[in-house]
Order: structure tokens, then C-alpha cells, then sequence
């Protein structure tokens, strides 16, 4: 049972609990969504046309320099974490809107000469469109 009174619970059910999103994070995702607009143009993912796999590979690549002990990305400035979680942001954004830019099942069988299994955002097999409706639905 959690340390707060059972009286004073405000019910929340179907509430998103944004008031767990540290705010530091939204000011530091909002950070470089805003330089990618001024670098690259504000929402240019959305014109559609970059394969998904691109944006995996700014994803690695961020990941790995801070895996690897590089906490700011010298280019921006910013934390690493941040960068890839703006590019999550940017991916599921683009596989919502744009579902024929997802070239991860070619670019896997390039690779590998085999498929991989399906498995969805949300589980149970969704497509990025099934999790964002499912999303929408909370309130």
C-alpha cells in the first residue's frame, strides 16, 4: 500500500499522470525538438520520405555515446538522453503518420536473411496506429 492516506485519494483512473514527468525532461525534450526545427525544419519528419531506420541510426548513435561515458552530445550541447528521447518522439510520430517510411522488416532481412517476429508498440501485435488510437483514448 502506498504511504498516502486512503482518504485523500483523488481518483484518477484514465488520467494520463503527467505530474510524474519531471519537468526538467519536457524543458530538455522541448530543447532539441527545437534545434532539430531550426537545423532541419520545424516537424520536417512529418513531410514523410526518411526510412525509420535512419532515425534508429541517430538513436544508436546517441545511445552508444552515452553508454560509452559521453553525457553531452558536443554538437548540441544537450544530454544524450535527451536527444533520444526526442528521436523516440520523432519515431513514433512518423510510424503514426506515416506507416510506409517503417523499413525495419527489409532492412533486418537485408542484414540477417531472415525475419523477424512481429511485435508491436503497445504489445499484443499493434501497429503504431492501434497504440496511438489506444493512446487517445485516456483522457
Amino acid at each position: 500500500m502506498s504511504s498516502q492516506s486512503s482518504k485523500n485519494v483523488k481518483q484518477v483512473d484514465g488520467k494520463y499522470p503527467l505530474q510524474l514527468i519531471n519537468p526538467l525532461f519536457i524543458r530538455g525534450l522541448s530543447l532539441a525538438l527545437g534545434e532539430g526545427a531550426e537545423k532541419y525544419g520545424t516537424r520536417n519528419y512529418l513531410v514523410g520520405g526518411m526510412p525509420i531506420t535512419e532515425y534508429v541510426g541517430a538513436l544508436r548513435r546517441h545511445l552508444e555515446a552515452f553508454a560509452t561515458g559521453e553525457d553531452i552530445d558536443p554538437d548540441s550541447g544537450l544530454p544524450h538522453l535527451i536527444k533520444l528521447a526526442a528521436g523516440c518522439q520523432v519515431v513514433m510520430e512518423v510510424l503514426e503518420r506515416h506507416p510506409e517510411d517503417d523499413d525495419r522488416q527489409q532492412a533486418y532481412r537485408c542484414i540477417t536473411g531472415i525475419t523477424k517476429p512481429d511485435h508491436g508498440l503497445g504489445g499484443s501485435g499493434d501497429s503504431p496506429q492501434d497504440f496511438a488510437r489506444r493512446l487517445g483514448k485516456a483522457t
